[in-house]
């Protein structure tokens, strides 16, 4: 479990020099303060077209945004070792939520059906259930849980046809465009031996959000 004494996995061994970690932590710190620029936006513009459950739903997207970018910043720019595990769980496990929350306004506000709802339960339901595996499996098998993000991403091949006949077609082209930059961000993600890799994936993880919330603020909530 999280809170045992086993050993630290290689995800814990030193991967990146301090100044990598540094510039880790302050491009999420960058994602932080975009997202939180993000949510008020989203709010702004809502309130005017009324509607609760379209304000739900940006909120839930805006701060599940929010929770990933300060989760990470705060694992990558505190250095004490003691904290590291918790914060790491942290930040892994706000993935979850940042998948599900930005499937949220897409099931909601676009699709408004039946289908819709039970997606909305499938993705909350994987977010909270990753978190679980989490709790008792931290570290034990991490290309397991790396993919389960994935899979996870990808149930929205489930609702492409909805999405694509609900929304503009250039907001459908920026739904993919981020999901594209994401998956884009993995090679990064994965290339070790690059200085500064993981930095590199956080810009793409930053750039995924963006096209995200672009497509949200500008097509999803005004077709909504």
């Amino acid at each position: 479990m999280i809170f045992d004494d086993r050993p630290e996995g290689a995800e814990f061994r030193l991967l990146h020099t301090r100044k990598e970690e540094i510039a880790n932590g302050l491009s999420h710190g960058l994602g932080t303060a975009l997202s939180v620029a993000g949510l008020i936006l989203m709010i702004l513009r809502t309130l005017p077209l009324q509607g609760r459950l379209r304000l739900a739903s940006v909120v839930i997207f805006g701060t599940t945004l929010i929770l990933a970018h300060l989760a990470s910043t705060l694992y990558h720019i505190i250095p004490e070792k003691r904290y590291k595990k918790i914060l790491q769980f942290i930040d892994h496990g706000t993935i979850y939520f940042l998948v599900a929350g930005t499937f949220t306004p897409l099931l909601l506000i676009t699709l408004k059906t039946t289908l819709g709802w039970i997606m909305f339960s499938l993705v909350w339901a994987f977010a909270f259930g990753g978190i679980v595996f989490k709790i008792f499996f931290i570290n034990r098998y991490p290309r397991f849980e790396a993919s389960t993000y994935v899979i996870m991403g990808s149930l929205s091949t489930l609702i492409m046809k909805q999405l694509y006949l609900g929304l503009p077609f250039t907001g459908f082209l920026w739904v993919l465009l981020g999901s594209f930059i994401y998956l884009l961000g993995l090679i990064f993600l994965g290339w070790h031996s690059l200085p500064y890799n993981h930095m590199i994936w956080h810009l793409f993880v930053i750039g995924g959000s963006v096209s995200h919330f672009y497509a949200i603020y500008f097509y999803v909530l005004p077709a909504g």
